[in-house]
């Protein structure tokens, strides 16, 4: 299985939609995998900037936004990218690929 390094929710969400949708080639799986390590990316850096807060003052007194947040931005980035090349729709709607 492509998928045992992924979290649980993650996970789950994959077994979902391979359920759901036909990915008849290797390629659209590996793509599939990749969105789904970039939305554990984005879950990560929620869950620690949540704890640490979105902003902090450095050594000099300067505040800045938590560095996460950048990385978090580029994982959602990623996640939606995978999601639309896959035609895929997370929205409910029902209009994504069959």
């Amino acid at each position: 299985m492509l998928t045992k390094h992924l979290p649980h929710e993650e996970q789950e969400l994959w077994n979902e939609l391979v359920r759901t949708y036909r990915f008849e080639d290797a390629a659209s799986l590996e793509l599939l995998t990749q969105a789904m390590e970039a939305r554990t990316r984005v879950r990560l850096c929620r869950e620690q900037v949540a704890k640490e807060g979105q902003i902090f003052t450095d050594k000099k007194g300067i505040v800045r936004a938590h560095p996460l947040l950048q990385i978090e931005r580029s994982a959602q980035a990623s996640f939606i990218s995978a999601l639309r090349l896959l035609r895929l729709d997370l929205s409910g709607s029902g209009e994504a690929r069959p």
